[in-house]
C-alpha cells in the first residue's frame, strides 16, 4: 500500500515566488489598500456629519453662559474643518486609484524603490 504525504504529515514547502509574482503582489495589495482608504474616508465622512448633528441639536435654551456655547461653536468648527479635508474626498481617492491602475506593477515597483531610498543631499566643499 502507498502512502501519500497527506497522511504521513509531511507539507511540502511552497516554491517561492518570482520577483514578478512578488511585484504584482504588491501592486495588487496597494490596490485593495486603496479601495480600502476610499471606504474608511467613507465611514469617517459619515461620522463627522452624525456629531456635527449631534451638536447642531443641543439646545441652551436655559443656559446663559457663552463660554459654554464657545466650546460647541468651536467644535462644530472643527468638525466642518475635519469634513472639508482633502483626505476625507472621494475625488482625491479616486484619483490615487486611477493613478494606480494606469500604473504597471513594473512601474508600480519602481516608484516605490525611489520613495524607499533617501535621497542623497550633495555638500560642497570649500
Amino acid at each position: 500500500m502507498k502512502k501519500d504525504k497527506k497522511t504521513t504529515g509531511i507539507v511540502e514547502k511552497p516554491e517561492p515566488l518570482s520577483k514578478a509574482e512578488l511585484i504584482e503582489r504588491a501592486y495588487k495589495q496597494e490596490w485593495r489598500e486603496l479601495k480600502i482608504a476610499k471606504m474608511r474616508a467613507s465611514v469617517l465622512k459619515n461620522q463627522i456629519a452624525r456629531a456635527y448633528e449631534i451638536i447642531e441639536n443641543i439646545r441652551f435654551d436655559f443656559l446663559s453662559d457663552t463660554m459654554f456655547r464657545d466650546y460647541f461653536v468651536k467644535a462644530k468648527r472643527e468638525l466642518e474643518g475635519a469634513m472639508s479635508d482633502f483626505l476625507l474626498s472621494d475625488s482625491y481617492w479616486e484619483k490615487r486609484i486611477v493613478e494606480h491602475r494606469k500604473m504597471t506593477p513594473e512601474e508600480y515597483h519602481k516608484t516605490v524603490v525611489e520613495r524607499a531610498q533617501p535621497k542623497q543631499i550633495k555638500v560642497e566643499k570649500k
